[in-house]
């Protein structure tokens, strides 16, 4: 028995001594554990390289495999204090150590990163240091731009020609804008492409349909697509299409729907219509709502398609502002008004949707004055919003994109109708302007 007893006494210091070697090499190779979370051990990041300048707004993470390492836990905030595990990668398995990261960061803006390595069970191993970078500035427009209804595909705004000199002849060329990297680039100049302002879009299966416009001071009657994929632009039939221009274009299905506008004859004359023009993509014939008793004759305003349903906001005519906001419900082919309590009445406003809400910004209101006005319309309860505006600069005929959850206003004219070259953001989620 004693033997037995001298055995199990011997086994249980052997262990205990077992453990407090154990304990005391974790503690060498990781004293952190004790104090707070501060590793000695380092891991070495190499991208973003510390403090390094002008990161896209997509930033890569990238840092040297450590050993025995399986998992990685990235930290970021814009302090030090703030650094907070995105749930995206909390314990994410990194081929190649490298983290291709799809939230996009706020331009203008320091950032702090940390990137952690745990085993298998989730020890932590080792962490880096912690480093800061910053986000690149939004390049402004090479050129003013105004006129030009912007076209989102991907991370991409598309530009068609526009107007960057007040009376000027509109542009010869077209722009794109990469969200992610804030770079503004020229596209070159295609067969069949026609220079023109306050013309109408509708993007189909990444396909950019041009309709209208005008171009030497003569309402246009042109209608083509652009393939942004190979830069090649298509004539179609407008054997019936009205010329006009700042009118609207929205794509729902097989069709285009073309709606309003005013038309100059070059001479002075010009006239507004209610004239809504349907495009069949699929046997390319045109038809006409008849009658468009519902809408109201009108030019710069805007629409968008909500579950079926045309919705029309803002414009101008000879009676002066448009406070109405016209609905077309396209499968009973009938019109109704919706609540307009709230709504500053302008005309050259510019508006995107996301989900149930159409954020409008910009245009010209009473008095001719170009504004800073901001408003969201839910469209789900028929509410409007006033949102914060004091950053905004005040201009018309603007371009309005929602990439990211961030809305972009670039572009549009001033007081004295001169085109700008001011690129603005306006961060949704966080009702925060860049």
């Amino acid at each position: 028995m004693k033997s037995i007893s001298l055995q199990n006494g011997i086994f249980i210091t052997l262990l205990f001594i077992s453990h407090v070697l154990y304990s005391c090499t974790r503690k060498i190779n990781n004293p952190s554990n004790a104090n707070g979370g501060q590793y000695n051990n380092i891991i070495q990041v190499t991208q973003p390289t510390p403090q390094a300048q002008n990161v896209p707004v997509q930033p890569i993470f990238a840092w040297q495999p450590y050993p025995d390492a399986v998992k990685y836990d990235i930290y970021w905030g814009t302090s030090t204090d703030n650094l907070q595990l995105n749930t995206y990668s909390a314990n994410l398995i990194v081929p190649g150590d490298t983290i291709r990261n799809s939230i996009q960061f706020n331009y203008s803006t320091i950032y702090y990163w940390q990137v952690k390595a745990k085993d298998a069970h989730g020890v932590v191993l080792a962490s880096s240091d912690i480093n800061s970078f910053s986000i690149r500035d939004a390049s402004n427009i090479p050129n003013p731009l105004s006129a030009s209804p912007g076209v989102a595909i991907n991370n991409l705004l598309y530009f068609i020609s526009g107007l960057s000199v007040k009376g000027a002849n509109p542009n010869t060329s077209s722009l794109f804008f990469n969200t992610n990297t804030g770079i503004w680039a020229t596209l070159q100049t295609s067969i069949n492409f026609t220079p023109l302002v306050y013309f109408a879009t509708a993007l189909v299966n990444d396909s950019i349909f041009v309709a209208g416009g005008n171009t030497n001071g003569v309402s246009s009657a042109l209608f083509k697509v652009y393939n942004p994929h190979n830069n090649m632009w298509t004539v179609l039939n407008n054997a019936t299409f009205i010329p006009r221009q700042s009118f609207v274009g929205i794509a729902m299905g097989n069709k285009l729907y073309f709606v309003g506008g005013n038309y100059q004859d070059g001479m002075g004359g010009n006239t507004d219509t209610n004239a809504v023009q349907i495009y069949n993509k699929h046997t390319s014939l045109w038809s006409t709502i008849t009658p468009a008793q519902g809408f109201t004759a009108r030019e710069g305003f805007v629409g968008f398609n909500y579950g079926g349903k045309l919705y029309f906001i803002g414009g101008k005519n000879k009676n002066g502002l448009v406070n109405t906001i016209e609905v077309y419900d396209t499968l009973t082919n009938t019109w109704s008004v919706a609540n307009n309590q709230n709504f500053i009445a302008r005309y050259g406003c510019s508006a995107d949707i996301i989900n149930n809400d159409i954020y409008v910004a910009g245009g010209i209101t009473e008095g001719d004055t170009v504004s800073n006005v901001f408003q969201k319309y839910d469209v789900l309860n028929q509410k409007w919003f006033n949102l914060s505006n004091n950053l905004m600069k005040s201009r018309a005929y603007l371009s309005a994109n929602i990439v990211n959850n961030n809305l972009y206003l670039i572009g549009g004219q001033d007081n004295q109708g001169n085109p700008m070259n001011v690129v603005q953001i306006y961060n949704i989620q966080n009702d925060q302007w860049q």
